[in-house]
Protein backbone atom coordinates (compact mmCIF):
# COMPACT_ATOMS: atom_id res chain seq x y z
CA UNK A 1 0.00 0.00 0.00
CA UNK A 2 1.21 3.49 -0.83
CA UNK A 3 -0.11 6.52 1.01
CA UNK A 4 -0.29 9.18 -1.68
CA UNK A 5 -1.69 12.02 0.39
CA UNK A 6 -2.03 12.78 4.08
CA UNK A 7 -2.93 16.45 4.29
CA UNK A 8 -4.48 19.10 6.47
CA UNK A 9 -6.05 22.30 5.21
CA UNK A 10 -7.02 25.22 7.45
CA UNK A 11 -9.50 27.74 6.03
CA UNK A 12 -10.77 31.01 7.46
CA UNK A 13 -14.01 31.54 5.57
CA UNK A 14 -16.56 34.32 6.09
CA UNK A 15 -19.47 31.88 5.81
CA UNK A 16 -20.27 28.25 5.12
CA UNK A 17 -23.00 29.36 2.76
CA UNK A 18 -21.67 32.17 0.55
CA UNK A 19 -22.38 31.76 -3.18
CA UNK A 20 -22.14 27.97 -3.04
CA UNK A 21 -25.17 27.59 -0.82
CA UNK A 22 -24.41 24.86 1.73
CA UNK A 23 -22.16 22.87 -0.61
CA UNK A 24 -18.85 21.75 0.93
CA UNK A 25 -16.15 21.68 -1.76
CA UNK A 26 -13.30 21.18 0.71
CA UNK A 27 -12.99 17.40 0.29
CA UNK A 28 -9.27 17.02 -0.50
CA UNK A 29 -6.30 19.19 0.48
CA UNK A 30 -4.67 19.05 -2.96
CA UNK A 31 -7.94 20.06 -4.65
CA UNK A 32 -8.23 23.00 -2.25
CA UNK A 33 -4.70 24.14 -3.15
CA UNK A 34 -5.73 24.08 -6.83
CA UNK A 35 -8.96 26.03 -6.17
CA UNK A 36 -10.76 22.92 -7.55
CA UNK A 37 -9.26 23.38 -11.00
CA UNK A 38 -8.81 20.05 -12.76
CA UNK A 39 -11.07 18.11 -10.39
CA UNK A 40 -12.50 16.03 -13.26
CA UNK A 41 -9.29 15.64 -15.31
CA UNK A 42 -6.63 14.84 -12.68
CA UNK A 43 -6.17 11.10 -12.33
CA UNK A 44 -4.05 8.60 -10.42
CA UNK A 45 -4.76 10.40 -7.12
CA UNK A 46 -7.19 8.66 -4.75
CA UNK A 47 -8.15 11.96 -3.10
CA UNK A 48 -9.91 13.14 -6.27
CA UNK A 49 -12.43 10.28 -6.00
CA UNK A 50 -14.51 12.76 -3.98
CA UNK A 51 -14.98 14.74 -7.23
CA UNK A 52 -14.87 12.10 -9.99
CA UNK A 53 -14.82 8.28 -10.05
CA UNK A 54 -12.62 8.51 -13.18
CA UNK A 55 -9.75 9.65 -10.92
CA UNK A 56 -9.12 5.89 -10.63
CA UNK A 57 -7.43 6.05 -14.04
CA UNK A 58 -3.70 5.52 -13.71
CA UNK A 59 -3.87 4.17 -10.16
CA UNK A 60 -1.15 1.61 -9.52
CA UNK A 61 -1.34 -0.91 -6.69
CA UNK A 62 -3.18 0.44 -3.64
CA UNK A 63 -3.42 4.16 -2.92
CA UNK A 64 -4.72 5.86 0.21
CA UNK A 65 -5.56 9.54 0.64
CA UNK A 66 -6.55 11.20 3.92
CA UNK A 67 -7.41 14.87 4.27
CA UNK A 68 -8.79 17.06 7.02
CA UNK A 69 -10.22 20.55 6.68
CA UNK A 70 -10.82 22.90 9.59
CA UNK A 71 -13.42 25.54 8.74
CA UNK A 72 -13.52 28.65 10.93
CA UNK A 73 -16.32 30.79 9.49
CA UNK A 74 -17.18 34.15 11.02
CA UNK A 75 -20.61 35.56 10.23
CA UNK A 76 -22.04 38.49 12.20
CA UNK A 77 -25.21 40.47 11.62
CA UNK A 78 -25.90 44.19 11.94
CA UNK A 79 -29.03 46.32 11.52
CA UNK A 80 -31.13 43.17 11.00
CA UNK A 81 -34.83 43.48 10.24
CA UNK A 82 -37.66 40.95 10.14
CA UNK A 83 -41.41 40.85 9.70
CA UNK A 84 -44.29 38.50 10.51
CA UNK A 85 -47.96 38.20 9.53
CA UNK A 86 -47.19 38.97 5.90
CA UNK A 87 -45.28 42.13 6.77
CA UNK A 88 -48.00 43.56 9.03
CA UNK A 89 -45.84 43.39 12.15
CA UNK A 90 -42.15 43.84 12.93
CA UNK A 91 -40.88 41.96 15.98
CA UNK A 92 -38.67 43.60 18.56
CA UNK A 93 -35.35 41.98 19.33
CA UNK A 94 -31.59 42.03 18.99
CA UNK A 95 -30.58 43.59 15.64
CA UNK A 96 -26.82 43.04 15.90
CA UNK A 97 -24.91 40.02 17.10
CA UNK A 98 -21.73 38.06 17.13
CA UNK A 99 -20.57 35.01 15.25
CA UNK A 100 -23.50 32.66 14.60
CA UNK A 101 -21.50 30.00 12.74
CA UNK A 102 -19.54 27.46 14.80
CA UNK A 103 -16.19 26.04 13.69
CA UNK A 104 -16.11 22.54 12.25
CA UNK A 105 -13.55 19.88 11.28
CA UNK A 106 -14.25 17.89 8.10
CA UNK A 107 -12.40 14.60 7.51
CA UNK A 108 -12.21 12.75 4.20
CA UNK A 109 -10.84 9.36 3.24
CA UNK A 110 -10.28 7.61 -0.09
CA UNK A 111 -8.90 4.21 -1.07
CA UNK A 112 -8.08 3.17 -4.66
CA UNK A 113 -7.01 -0.30 -5.78
CA UNK A 114 -5.82 -1.53 -9.19
CA UNK A 115 -7.60 -4.85 -9.87
CA UNK A 116 -6.54 -5.66 -13.45
CA UNK A 117 -4.68 -3.86 -16.22
CA UNK A 118 -7.93 -2.11 -17.18
CA UNK A 119 -10.04 -2.14 -14.01
CA UNK A 120 -9.65 -0.17 -10.78
CA UNK A 121 -12.01 0.19 -7.83
CA UNK A 122 -12.29 2.86 -5.17
CA UNK A 123 -14.03 3.76 -1.93
CA UNK A 124 -14.30 7.24 -0.48
CA UNK A 125 -16.02 9.04 2.38
CA UNK A 126 -16.46 12.80 2.52
CA UNK A 127 -18.85 15.62 3.53
CA UNK A 128 -20.59 16.98 0.40
CA UNK A 129 -23.06 19.39 2.03
CA UNK A 130 -23.41 21.03 5.41
CA UNK A 131 -24.55 24.14 7.23
CA UNK A 132 -24.59 25.23 10.86
CA UNK A 133 -25.86 28.47 12.42
CA UNK A 134 -26.88 29.26 15.99
CA UNK A 135 -28.53 32.61 16.76
CA UNK A 136 -29.49 34.16 20.09
CA UNK A 137 -33.02 33.38 21.31
CA UNK A 138 -33.92 37.09 21.42
CA UNK A 139 -32.62 38.13 17.99
CA UNK A 140 -35.04 39.89 15.64
CA UNK A 141 -35.04 37.02 13.15
CA UNK A 142 -35.91 34.33 15.69
CA UNK A 143 -39.16 33.50 13.89
CA UNK A 144 -37.10 32.49 10.86
CA UNK A 145 -34.27 30.55 12.50
CA UNK A 146 -32.45 29.93 15.77
CA UNK A 147 -30.30 26.79 15.54
CA UNK A 148 -29.96 25.29 12.08
CA UNK A 149 -27.70 22.30 11.55
CA UNK A 150 -27.61 20.16 8.42
CA UNK A 151 -24.82 17.61 8.04
CA UNK A 152 -24.28 14.99 5.36
CA UNK A 153 -21.78 12.16 5.01
CA UNK A 154 -21.38 10.40 1.67
CA UNK A 155 -19.78 6.99 1.13
CA UNK A 156 -19.17 5.96 -2.49
CA UNK A 157 -17.96 2.77 -4.15
CA UNK A 158 -16.59 3.36 -7.67
CA UNK A 159 -15.39 1.26 -10.59
CA UNK A 160 -13.29 2.54 -13.52
CA UNK A 161 -12.59 0.77 -16.80
CA UNK A 162 -9.98 1.74 -19.39
CA UNK A 163 -11.80 1.38 -22.73
CA UNK A 164 -8.54 2.21 -24.51
CA UNK A 165 -5.10 3.43 -23.52
CA UNK A 166 -6.46 6.97 -23.74
CA UNK A 167 -10.11 6.72 -22.59
CA UNK A 168 -11.45 5.77 -19.14
CA UNK A 169 -15.08 5.57 -18.03
CA UNK A 170 -16.22 5.21 -14.43
CA UNK A 171 -19.35 5.01 -12.30
CA UNK A 172 -20.15 4.79 -8.62
CA UNK A 173 -22.98 4.37 -6.17
CA UNK A 174 -23.34 6.82 -3.27
CA UNK A 175 -24.95 6.24 0.11
CA UNK A 176 -25.65 9.61 1.75
CA UNK A 177 -26.58 10.14 5.38
CA UNK A 178 -28.21 13.37 6.53
CA UNK A 179 -28.62 14.57 10.11
CA UNK A 180 -30.55 17.76 10.78
CA UNK A 181 -31.76 20.08 13.53
CA UNK A 182 -34.07 23.00 12.78
CA UNK A 183 -35.36 25.35 15.48
CA UNK A 184 -37.09 28.70 15.54
CA UNK A 185 -39.45 30.82 17.62
CA UNK A 186 -43.15 30.78 16.77
CA UNK A 187 -45.30 33.89 17.15
CA UNK A 188 -47.92 32.41 19.46
CA UNK A 189 -49.31 35.88 20.10
CA UNK A 190 -49.92 36.46 16.40
CA UNK A 191 -51.62 33.09 15.93
CA UNK A 192 -53.71 33.67 19.02
CA UNK A 193 -54.76 37.15 17.86
CA UNK A 194 -55.85 35.70 14.52
CA UNK A 195 -58.01 33.18 16.42
CA UNK A 196 -59.40 35.94 18.70
CA UNK A 197 -57.89 34.47 21.87
CA UNK A 198 -58.29 37.12 24.60
CA UNK A 199 -55.07 38.94 25.50
CA UNK A 200 -53.10 37.63 22.52
CA UNK A 201 -50.90 40.28 20.88
CA UNK A 202 -48.75 39.68 17.73
CA UNK A 203 -45.05 39.17 18.65
CA UNK A 204 -46.06 39.46 22.32
CA UNK A 205 -45.59 35.79 23.24
CA UNK A 206 -43.12 33.29 21.78
CA UNK A 207 -43.12 29.51 21.66
CA UNK A 208 -39.95 27.66 20.64
CA UNK A 209 -40.07 24.74 18.22
CA UNK A 210 -37.30 22.26 17.39
CA UNK A 211 -37.15 19.38 14.92
CA UNK A 212 -34.41 16.75 14.96
CA UNK A 213 -34.11 13.84 12.55
CA UNK A 214 -31.96 11.90 10.11
CA UNK A 215 -32.19 9.95 6.86
CA UNK A 216 -30.28 7.65 4.49
CA UNK A 217 -30.70 7.96 0.73
CA UNK A 218 -28.93 7.03 -2.47
CA UNK A 219 -27.38 8.61 -5.56
CA UNK A 220 -24.76 7.92 -8.18
CA UNK A 221 -21.63 9.39 -9.75
CA UNK A 222 -20.28 9.21 -13.32
CA UNK A 223 -16.92 10.17 -14.76
CA UNK A 224 -14.91 10.04 -17.96
CA UNK A 225 -11.32 11.03 -18.76
CA UNK A 226 -9.72 11.28 -22.20
CA UNK A 227 -5.92 11.60 -22.19
CA UNK A 228 -4.55 11.84 -25.76
CA UNK A 229 -1.00 12.20 -24.33
CA UNK A 230 0.65 11.81 -20.93
CA UNK A 231 0.73 15.61 -20.62
CA UNK A 232 -2.86 16.43 -21.62
CA UNK A 233 -6.21 15.22 -20.27
CA UNK A 234 -9.86 16.21 -20.49
CA UNK A 235 -12.50 15.07 -18.03
CA UNK A 236 -16.15 15.29 -17.08
CA UNK A 237 -17.94 14.15 -13.94
CA UNK A 238 -21.52 14.15 -12.69
CA UNK A 239 -22.89 13.55 -9.20
CA UNK A 240 -26.66 13.05 -8.98
CA UNK A 241 -28.99 14.91 -6.67
CA UNK A 242 -30.09 13.10 -3.51
CA UNK A 243 -33.56 13.64 -2.11
CA UNK A 244 -33.76 13.37 1.67
CA UNK A 245 -36.82 13.09 3.85
CA UNK A 246 -35.43 13.69 7.32
CA UNK A 247 -37.73 12.04 9.85
CA UNK A 248 -37.62 12.66 13.56
CA UNK A 249 -39.34 14.40 16.46
CA UNK A 250 -40.81 17.87 16.86
CA UNK A 251 -40.77 19.37 20.34
CA UNK A 252 -42.31 22.62 21.57
CA UNK A 253 -41.29 24.75 24.56
CA UNK A 254 -44.28 26.89 25.55
CA UNK A 255 -42.03 29.23 27.59
CA UNK A 256 -44.84 29.87 30.08
CA UNK A 257 -46.98 31.53 27.40
CA UNK A 258 -50.66 31.65 28.30
CA UNK A 259 -51.58 31.93 24.62
CA UNK A 260 -49.28 29.03 23.84
CA UNK A 261 -51.03 26.95 26.52
CA UNK A 262 -54.40 27.84 25.01
CA UNK A 263 -53.24 26.88 21.51
CA UNK A 264 -51.81 23.64 22.86
CA UNK A 265 -55.22 22.87 24.34
CA UNK A 266 -56.65 23.34 20.83
CA UNK A 267 -54.23 20.73 19.44
CA UNK A 268 -51.30 22.87 18.29
CA UNK A 269 -47.76 22.92 19.72
CA UNK A 270 -47.99 19.24 20.69
CA UNK A 271 -44.82 17.14 20.65
CA UNK A 272 -44.79 14.41 18.02
CA UNK A 273 -43.33 13.08 14.80
CA UNK A 274 -42.25 15.34 11.95
CA UNK A 275 -40.38 15.14 8.65
CA UNK A 276 -38.52 17.63 6.49
CA UNK A 277 -37.94 17.20 2.76
CA UNK A 278 -34.71 18.57 1.32
CA UNK A 279 -32.84 17.79 -1.91
CA UNK A 280 -29.08 18.17 -2.22
CA UNK A 281 -28.32 19.26 -5.81
CA UNK A 282 -26.59 17.50 -8.69
CA UNK A 283 -23.12 18.72 -9.70
CA UNK A 284 -21.51 18.66 -13.18
CA UNK A 285 -17.80 19.33 -13.70
CA UNK A 286 -15.82 19.80 -16.93
CA UNK A 287 -12.04 19.96 -16.63
CA UNK A 288 -8.76 19.94 -18.49
CA UNK A 289 -5.16 19.50 -17.35
CA UNK A 290 -1.94 20.23 -19.25
CA UNK A 291 1.69 19.76 -18.19
CA UNK A 292 3.97 21.79 -20.50
CA UNK A 293 7.04 20.71 -18.48
CA UNK A 294 7.85 18.10 -15.85
CA UNK A 295 7.57 20.78 -13.15
CA UNK A 296 4.56 22.74 -14.41
CA UNK A 297 0.86 21.90 -14.67
CA UNK A 298 -2.08 24.02 -15.82
CA UNK A 299 -5.58 23.03 -14.71
CA UNK A 300 -9.02 24.39 -15.62
CA UNK A 301 -12.52 23.52 -14.39
CA UNK A 302 -16.05 24.65 -15.13
CA UNK A 303 -18.53 23.40 -12.54
CA UNK A 304 -22.32 23.63 -12.50
CA UNK A 305 -24.34 23.08 -9.32
CA UNK A 306 -28.03 22.54 -10.01
CA UNK A 307 -29.37 24.44 -7.01
CA UNK A 308 -32.78 24.95 -8.64
CA UNK A 309 -33.73 21.48 -7.36
CA UNK A 310 -33.67 22.97 -3.85
CA UNK A 311 -36.83 25.05 -4.11
CA UNK A 312 -38.02 24.81 -0.53
CA UNK A 313 -37.55 23.25 2.87
CA UNK A 314 -40.92 21.88 3.96
CA UNK A 315 -41.53 20.51 7.44
CA UNK A 316 -44.62 18.32 7.81
CA UNK A 317 -46.00 17.31 11.20
CA UNK A 318 -47.74 14.08 12.12
CA UNK A 319 -50.16 16.27 14.05
CA UNK A 320 -52.79 17.15 11.45
CA UNK A 321 -53.69 20.31 13.39
CA UNK A 322 -50.16 21.66 13.03
CA UNK A 323 -49.72 23.37 9.66
CA UNK A 324 -46.62 22.80 7.51
CA UNK A 325 -43.61 25.02 8.15
CA UNK A 326 -42.20 26.08 4.77
CA UNK A 327 -38.98 27.95 4.01
CA UNK A 328 -38.91 29.06 0.37
CA UNK A 329 -35.39 28.80 -1.03
CA UNK A 330 -35.88 29.46 -4.73
CA UNK A 331 -32.16 28.94 -5.44
CA UNK A 332 -30.71 29.45 -8.93
CA UNK A 333 -28.26 27.11 -10.65
CA UNK A 334 -24.66 28.25 -10.19
CA UNK A 335 -21.54 28.21 -12.37
CA UNK A 336 -18.03 28.20 -10.89
CA UNK A 337 -14.80 28.63 -12.89
CA UNK A 338 -11.32 27.66 -11.64
CA UNK A 339 -7.91 28.00 -13.24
Amino acid sequence: MRITSVSLAVLLAPSLAQASGFQINQRDARAISLSYAGVASIYGDAGFLAYSPAALRGVEGTRLAISGTYLAPNATYNDAEASVLGGLASPAGRTSGGDATPDVFLPSFALAVRVTDRVAVGFDVHVPFGLSTDYEADWVGRYHALETRFETFAASFSVAYDLTDHLTVAAGGRLQYADATFSNAVDAGGIGAALSIPGAVPTGEDVFAEIEGDDFDYGYTLGVIYAPTDRLSFGASFASEVGHEVKGEATFDLMGSATGEALSGLGQFVDGGASAKLTTPAVLALSSSFSPTDRTALHFSLRRTFWSSFDELRVEFDNALQSDDVLTADYDDQWAVSF
